[in-house]
């Protein structure tokens, strides 16, 4: 039987280690057919398919045909038989944090600093003395913040 040895993208490890930084648990698949990245995040699986964005993927180089999705046909049969959560095709950091549900801020739409790891935090709105903070959502790039529902999941903070 031949051994298959699957060429990764040039972004994908980019891709990678922004999802390590936000907490995320990613495992790299080198199945034929099956997509690149099995990925954990916040107690939820995501199926992950990595193309390039300047569009010179394996594919094209090698003249195989693919759908609209740059899936070849192996990608393709792959997909339809699968029975779980469709895989998400990605191809920036961006693309690949909102495909697991990282958060975003709103306000400057950036989801990590460079070089720092995520920027929204879990912080907590102060609040007059004998009564407990609020938790939140904090953006420490544009001081944007959110109140959540708290970690020990009692509803509301009062």
């Amino acid at each position: 039987m031949r051994q298959f040895v699957a060429k990764r993208d040039d972004n994908e490890a980019e891709l990678v280690e922004a999802l390590e930084a936000v907490g995320a648990t990613v495992l790299r698949l080198s199945i034929r057919g099956v997509p690149d990245l099995l990925v954990g995040y916040l107690l939820a699986t995501f199926l992950l398919e990595v193309k390039q964005s300047d569009g010179k993927g394996g594919a094209k180089r090698r003249g195989a045909e693919t759908d609209a999705r740059g899936l070849l046909e192996t990608q393709q049969i792959w997909w339809s038989w699968w029975a779980g959560k469709p895989p998400v095709v990605v191809t920036t950091v961006e693309q690949a944090l909102d495909a697991i549900g990282h958060p975003r801020c709103p306000r400057c739409t950036v989801t990590r600093m460079v070089g720092a790891g995520p920027h929204l935090r879990r912080g907590t709105i102060p609040r007059p003395a004998g009564l407990p903070d609020i938790p939140a959502l904090v953006c420490d790039r544009c001081n944007w913040i959110r109140e959540v529902e708290p970690d020990h999941g009692r509803s509301g903070h009062g």
